[in-house]
């Protein structure tokens, strides 16, 4: 067993021994992972990839996301999907307040900070997350019919697969 998953285990069963009966729920959530002070994952949203860092800072809370869209499809691939994935790149990034941009790479890329006056915890970052998706989900729909979504699935004997760009 691995160093940080042995102090994981030790800390899980301390949480455990506090709690006695009790369900242990959200409220430790923290002491469960072991990152009272950060969460940092990702996860696969509408075919999309997005990752999440939030981090307490002196009774505030940061918190960033960010969203790999695709690529714009070039020119010889698809005059018309290349034509519509610029639109919407536009419209996405002026109604979400500039958050949507391309990148050098033709990557198509969701970026948002937030700073809140609260401390960190499993439900703000879960609400703030959830708006986010909200906010963004027309756009995500329009996208991937234009572009190369980063996450593909693929049928392969019965089974479900991932396949990233």
């Amino acid at each position: 067993m691995s160093e940080p998953s042995a102090i994981t285990t030790k800390q899980l069963l301390k949480t455990m021994e506090k709690v006695g009966d009790q369900p242990l729920g959200l409220g430790n959530a923290a002491e469960l992972v072991g990152k009272s002070r950060t969460f940092d994952f990702t996860f696969e949203y509408q075919g999309f990839i997005f990752a999440v860092k939030a981090t307490a800072e002196n009774r505030k809370t940061h918190m960033r996301f960010r969203a790999n869209l695709g690529k714009i499809p070039y020119s010889y691939e698809n005059v018309k999907s290349r034509s519509n994935a610029i639109g919407i790149v536009n419209l996405a990034g002026t109604m979400l307040g500039g958050k949507v941009h391309v990148s050098p790479e033709q990557r198509i890329m969701l970026a948002d900070d937030f700073w809140f006056e609260e401390p960190l915890t499993p439900n703000l970052l879960m609400t703030k997350m959830v708006q986010v998706l909200i906010n963004a989900k027309p756009y995500l729909g329009l996208l991937a019919e234009s572009v190369n979504i980063p996450v593909m699935r693929r049928r392969f004997g019965g089974m479900q697969v991932a396949e990233q760009d």
